[in-house]
């Protein structure tokens, strides 16, 4: 069985560096590989792991372990996954809910439609430091309550440079009963001055250039809140699937 199925295509280019979001793969057998990829976040990974230290001990794993990196492909280099990039959505969407007058405030249950009406591809999705550019580290602090107090220790990540671009598709289905509609005129299929089809406008796409929208604010990868991955983009390709037609 195949899908009605819309697909953009969007090139991102970094305005700050990003962080890496996938754990050390030397340690993530031990401690991370217990939960889904997007279960938890790191603090709170942080936290169950040294819930019974002392504040010294605590810290050195930290320090030892609270380390992201970019995993590589085949051709060594550096991507982040397709569910990373959906659960940046999940995080976009869920802030804009709460925004009176935006377009995401009206998506309700939105995890379980980003979950099943919209997929990134492709699974892989590359990185491409511009030339010249180097792939870096950041260190910051990173704090966790433990049962026997606070404590301090620095947190590191794999970084990729300001330039950097990455090219990747969201594919989705229309909300029901929100599909677009190819616009005809007196029986006749209407047509823009450049030849392509003109459709009704689509909520379903509209929503999505709003979270890429807030790309601005809002970057990618760990340590966001301090104004890291953010980026700007562009459309590249938009195919919408017309109402005779199944990919």
């Amino acid at each position: 069985m195949s899908f009605k199925m819309n697909v953009v295509t969007v090139e991102a280019t970094l305005l700050e560096e990003m962080l890496g979001m996938s754990p050390d793969p030397n340690i993530y057998g031990e401690f991370i590989a217990k939960n889904a990829p997007d279960s938890k976040k790191m603090k709170e990974e942080m936290e169950a792991l040294t819930k019974d230290l002392s504040p010294e001990e605590a810290a050195k794993i930290i320090l030892d372990k609270g380390t992201t990196v970019f995993p590589r492909d085949e051709d060594g280099i550096p991507i982040m996954w397709d569910f990373q990039m959906k659960g940046n959505f999940k995080d976009v969407c869920g802030m804009l809910y709460r925004a009176e007058g935006t377009l995401s405030s009206k998506f309700t249950a939105y995890k379980k439609k980003i979950d099943g009406l919209i997929f990134v591809k492709p699974r892989k999705i590359r990185l491409l430091v511009p030339d010249g550019g180097k792939i870096g580290e950041c260190q910051r602090p990173l704090r966790a309550q433990t049962a026997r107090g606070e404590i301090t220790a620095l947190a590191n990540s794999e970084t990729v440079p300001a330039g950097t671009k990455l090219v990747f598709d969201i594919e989705y289905m229309d909300l029901k009963g929100k599909a677009p509609k190819i616009v005809k005129k007196g029986g006749k299929t209407v047509k823009d001055e450049d030849g392509n089809i003109v459709w009704t406008k689509s909520e379903m796409l509209e929503t999505i250039k709003e979270w890429l929208n807030y790309g601005a604010y809002r970057g990618l990868g760990q340590w966001r809140n301090s104004g890291k991955g953010i980026y700007e983009y562009k459309i590249i390709e938009v195919n919408m699937c017309d109402e005779n037609h199944w990919n």
